[in-house]
């Protein structure tokens, strides 16, 4: 039972420390938690898929909170009459998006790759379970993984090339790929 909690709050970390890699906190350590939860996704036990989906939605959790508080200062102009709803609208908002990166790191799961390819599958399930985020229902494609970089700097760059979601894939596999080494 305490490893199983110890897993969930690993999986939770992992999406904060990979909020804080996005301005304005630009934490770039915080890419190093795209191996976390690649190596949380490789479940094993009664139900890993399903582990592999609650995993990635926690991590995804704690990602958009971090990358998304803004919200909640619309709520806060009058505090009064509507700062109750500030904290709802949050936890409401980070739970539907985590939703993405459950079925992302759940189709990383069930793909099972091995060796190296591991990396390239866990960004290529990631992005894509990004793309359907910025695409679905209107789309909210809002702080991808991509997006990471600050403004004009040589990775940002890359997206004239390769479009937002490409630099995406490519800031996951970089991110990812020391988790394998260990």
């Amino acid at each position: 039972v305490a490893a199983r909690w110890a897993r969930r709050l690993a999986a939770l970390a992992a999406g904060l420390g990979a909020g804080l890699a996005h301005p304005p906190f630009g934490i770039l350590v915080g890419l190093l938690a795209y191996g976390l939860l690649m190596r949380l996704g490789e479940t094993t036990g009664e139900r890993p898929w399903r582990s592999a989906f609650f995993r990635g939605w926690l991590a995804g959790v704690g990602y958009f909170a971090v990358s998304v508080w803004w919200v909640v200062e619309a709520f806060l102009v009058d505090v009064k009459t509507y700062g109750w709803m500030a904290p709802f609208a949050l936890a409401l908002m980070t739970s539907g998006l985590g939703l993405f990166w459950g079925l992302g790191v759940w189709l990383y799961r069930l793909s099972r790759p091995r060796g190296m390819a591991r990396v390239l599958v866990f960004a290529g399930a990631l992005a894509a379970a990004e793309w359907i985020r910025g695409h679905i229902l209107t789309g909210f494609p809002w702080n991808l993984p991509g997006e990471t970089w600050r403004a004009g700097s040589a990775p940002s760059q890359a997206a004239a090339v390769i479009g937002v979601y490409g630099l995406t894939w490519v800031t996951l596999a970089i991110a990812a790929a020391p988790a394998v080494l260990l």
